[in-house]
Order: structure tokens, then C-alpha cells, then sequence
């Protein structure tokens, strides 16, 4: 929006973002029709109801089509003085705050990216992603998740992380899990614990028992259908899910 509104280019403005599917009044009079500028100004606010009004899928699937196809005409336009490195900046600036696009979509390139939404049929992604929570641990990982199968080992052998400790808690299928457990362990001299608990619903990764993340679908289904990864940041909340997931720890079943 910042850089399209740039160009100074009301016709580039609304090819944009009515040129994508977001549904807004293009009708101006008055002052609003004086210029490119005030053109742009008062068609700003009605492109943002438009994209608020949006599904998180919905949101996405438009940023996508609106930043692929706002590239594509700065890139015809190159020879403009005015939109010269505009690509650039543009691209430079999603960086700063943790994205890229490629392959004509956005992608998270930052883990520290607070919340991300993965659409139906991102699995590459989705799997990228846990993988770099996991990377950040050092000391100890927590894998909570009912369904919890050699997916999961999958993530874990091409993360560059060696915690001295990895606890599972899973509910479903435990001796099977158990013996795979035991065989990765052995082989990549990592420390597997393995228990059971019926507690949780959700799945959770706590990393050296201070970063807790939530997500909303289990490894081993991750991007088939549309999910979020959140990291719990509110102190209270992180505090009690940490006390509550030791506690089920404790009292958990133990595999033979």
C-alpha cells in the first residue's frame, strides 16, 4: 500500500488492488479527482475496508496477487525516472519485517515472525518453519502433540539443533513411537524421552523451557490444510502453559 501510493499513479493504484479482486468504490468527485495524489489519498481507506473485510486466507491470497502484481508493472515501468529501484526498496522493505516473495507468493524468511499463516497445500512451508523453531533449541525441547509420528523425526534430523534433552508427549500409537524414538536417538546421540497424556488437545513445541509455540495442526498434517504457528508472548499465559505441560510430564503415562 505505502509503495503503490509512492508512484503518485492513481491508475496504478486502483489496477492494483481492484485489479486483484478487493471490491472498492472507485467513483471520485471534487477535490478527491484533483490529482494522482488526492485520487490515491481517498482511495486508500476504502482499499483497507475492503481488505479488512477479508478471511486470514482471503488476506493472504490478496497480498499475494496485489505485491506479484504491483512488481510486475514497476518492472515494465523501469525506464520511469520515478520507479527506478522502486522493485528493490519495495522487496528491501519486506525483509526488514521478516518477509520476501518468491515464486511469485510471500514467504516468511524470519522465525521471529510472531504469527504465520500457512494456506491449504503448504506443507514445504510449514515444514520449514517448525524446523526453524526446533533450530533455536539448545538445552532441551518439549514436543507436545496426540498424534505424534516419525514425521516428527523427520523435522528433527535436518534441524542443525542437538538439544541435551527432547521429550515427547503424545498419546496415540506410543510403543510404535517409542521404538522409532529409541532408533533415532541412537543413531544421532540425542536423548529421546517418550510419554503419554490424554491433558492436551493442542500441540505445543517449548523451547529450553522459556519460548512456547502453538500449533494449529500436527506435524505430520502441517500445510495440508490451512493452519497457524503462534508463539505465546504473553507472559501469564507462557508461564501457566509451561506449569501445566510439567505437570502432565510428571503424570504421564511411562512407555514400556
Amino acid at each position: 500500500m505505502t509503495f503503490a501510493s509512492e508512484t503518485t499513479n492513481a491508475d496504478l493504484f486502483v489496477e492494483t488492488f481492484n485489479g486483484v479482486g478487493l471490491m472498492f468504490d472507485i467513483g471520485l468527485s471534487g477535490k478527491d479527482d484533483y490529482s494522482h495524489s488526492t485520487r490515491i489519498r481517498a482511495l486508500s481507506p476504502r482499499v483497507l475496508k475492503s481488505y479488512d473485510g477479508l478471511s486470514p486466507a482471503a488476506k493472504l491470497a490478496a497480498a499475494n496477487a496485489a505485491t506479484g502484481k504491483f512488481l510486475s508493472r514497476i518492472q515494465q515501468l523501469q525506464k520511469v525516472p520515478d520507479y527506478k529501484g522502486l522493485p528493490e526498496r519495495m522487496l528491501n522493505a519486506l525483509r526488514k519485517i521478516g518477509w520476501g516473495f518468491q515464486d511469485d507468493r510471500l514467504v516468511a524468511l524470519d522465525p521471529e515472525v510472531r504469527e504465520m499463516f500457512f494456506p491449504k497445500g503448504s506443507q514445504w512451508d510449514a515444514f520449514v518453519a517448525i524446523r526453524e523453531v526446533i533450530d533455536k533449541a539448545q538445552s532441551n525441547l518439549m514436543f507436545v502433540d496426540p498424534y505424534c509420528d516419525g514425521a516428527f523425526f523427520g523435522i528433527l534430523q535436518s534441524s542443525t539443533a542437538r538439544p541435551k534433552a527432547i521429550q515427547l508427549l503424545c498419546r496415540n500409537n506410543p510403543t510404535a513411537l517409542k521404538a522409532e524414538a529409541a532408533t533415532f536417538g541412537a543413531q544421532h546421540k540425542l536423548n529421546i524421552e517418550l510419554r503419554t497424556s490424554s491433558d492436551f488437545h493442542d500441540r505445543f513445541l517449548i523451547v529450553d523451557q522459556k519460548t512456547c509455540v502453538h500449533l494449529g495442526a500436527s506435524v505430520n498434517h502441517a500445510g495440508s490444510r490451512a493452519f497457524m504457528i503462534r508463539v505465546v508472548e504473553d507472559k501469564r499465559n507462557r508461564d501457566a502453559l509451561i506449569q501445566a505441560l510439567d505437570e502432565a510430564w510428571k503424570t504421564g503415562g511411562r512407555v514400556p
